[in-house]
C-alpha cells in the first residue's frame, strides 16, 4: 500500500491518533489489520496513560469498523521488558481499557519475532503474551466496545 494511502488520523476532542504505520498482517489464515506506534518515549504510568487514552476514545467510536473491519488492532514497541510492564499495569488500572491492544518490546521481538508469543494482550494484563495468529480466539465487542474471547465449539 503506497504510504500516502497507509496514512491514519483521529481526532476527537483534544484526543487524537496518528499511528507510526497502519497495515494488514496474515498469519495463520487470521487476516489482522493494524496500527503500529513505535513508543520510545512514554516510560512511567502517567505518559503511558496519556500514550493509551487517544485510543480509548477511538475504539469507542464507529471509526474502527469503518477504517480496517471488522477492527484494527494496535500494537505499541516498547524498548524494554520493564516498559512493557508499565504498559500492562497501566492499563490494568485504566478503566474500560479492554481494548485491541497489545505491547511488546524490542527485547521480545528479537528473541521470539513478531509472530512469536512476544505480544501483550492490554485487555488481560494478567495473561500470558500471545502470537498474533492467536488474536483469533478473541473479537471486538463493538456494543460494548471490548475484547473477548470467542466461543469455542
Amino acid at each position: 500500500m503506497p504510504t500516502a494511502r497507509s496514512d491514519r488520523a483521529f481526532n476527537l476532542g483534544e484526543d487524537a491518533i496518528a499511528p507510526d504505520a497502519v497495515g494488514h498482517l496474515l498469519t495463520g489464515g487470521l487476516h489482522v489489520p493494524f496500527y503500529f506506534e513505535h513508543q520510545p518515549r512514554a516510560r512511567h504510568p502517567r505518559g503511558v496513560a496519556a500514550r493509551l487514552r487517544p485510543y480509548s476514545g477511538y475504539y469507542r467510536s464507529d471509526a474502527p469498523a469503518n477504517d480496517q473491519p471488522p477492527f484494527p488492532t494496535t500494537l505499541f514497541v516498547v524498548d524494554t521488558e520493564e516498559v512493557a510492564e508499565t504498559y500492562a499495569s497501566t492499563a490494568s488500572r485504566m478503566t474500560a481499557m479492554a481494548l485491541p491492544i497489545l505491547v511488546s518490546s524490542r527485547e521480545a521481538l528479537s528473541c521470539k519475532g513478531i509472530l512469536g508469543r512476544s505480544w501483550r494482550p492490554l485487555w488481560d494484563a494478567d495473561s500470558p503474551p500471545l502470537a498474533l495468529r492467536e488474536l483469533g480466539a478473541y473479537g471486538w465487542d463493538g456494543l460494548r466496545r471490548r475484547m473477548h474471547p470467542l466461543e469455542t465449539r
